[in-house]
């Protein structure tokens, strides 16, 4: 779409016509929620809660865009969890 628009008049100038364009401007942000999941180990609970989340729907999501963040270990303390192994374990359950 263009459209054309005149700039205000000074002076008893001649307007000036300036063409304006309309454009696609991409913002992205981030936004986080935790899910309380019951489950044998933190890891299957970490799995069980991409499925859950992965199964909402949430408005202008960009595919493929979320983690898990390492936050979990500090949420889950008397837990031992390999971080690498969980997200190669998540993506593998995808």
């Amino acid at each position: 779409m263009v459209e054309t628009k005149q700039k205000t008049i000074q002076n008893n100038q001649e307007p000036e016509l300036i063409e304006k364009k309309t454009y696609r401007i991409p913002i992205a942000w981030k936004a986080s929620k935790e899910y309380k999941i019951e489950a044998s180990s933190l890891a299957e609970a970490a799995i069980l809660g991409v499925n859950q989340f992965l199964s909402e729907h949430h408005e202008n999501y960009l595919n493929d865009s979320h983690v898990v963040e390492k936050t979990i270990k500090e949420l889950n303390p008397n837990d031992t969890l390999d971080f690498d192994k969980l997200c190669a374990d998540i993506i593998n359950s995808i």
